[in-house]
């Protein structure tokens, strides 16, 4: 099953800032250690310097949703709301993917996305239409 979560390094010195990440996993719990263990790998930490929140899973993730069934994968990457559209990762860096089965599925839905975090931004500059 699809999970993403919002982790970052707790190490200030492998500081990589919030980063989103997309990964695989067969069970919440199996979910918690699969992602210390691959973002550990990845920023060369202990899995104890990882620390995340608001892992969802493929299911809580649709559900959640703003956009409905016609923007189709998009609901997988969306992270908010502004101005009544939903808002996309990717104002604030790509997320990582670690997927075997769906990165092709994951991939294709980030690439297409009418916006990346754009009216997040507008709205954290003050900027409105």
């Amino acid at each position: 099953m699809i999970y993403r979560a919002s982790a970052y390094s707790m190490t200030p010195e492998r500081d990589f800032g919030k980063r989103a990440v997309f990964f695989e996993a067969d069970t919440r719990a199996e979910a918690h250690q699969r992602l210390r263990g691959l973002l550990a790998t990845l920023w060369t930490v202990s899995p104890e310097a990882v620390d995340f929140y608001n892992l969802a899973d493929k299911t809580e993730l649709i559900a959640e949703s703003i956009g409905g069934v016609e923007t189709e994968d998009h609901r997988f990457i969306e992270v908010g709301m502004a101005h009544g559209q939903a808002m996309y990762i990717g104002g604030s860096g790509h997320p990582l993917m670690f997927l075997r089965q769906s990165l092709d599925r994951m991939m294709a839905a980030y690439s297409t996305l009418p916006q990346r975090g754009e009216p997040g931004l507008r709205i954290q500059l003050g900027k409105f239409d």
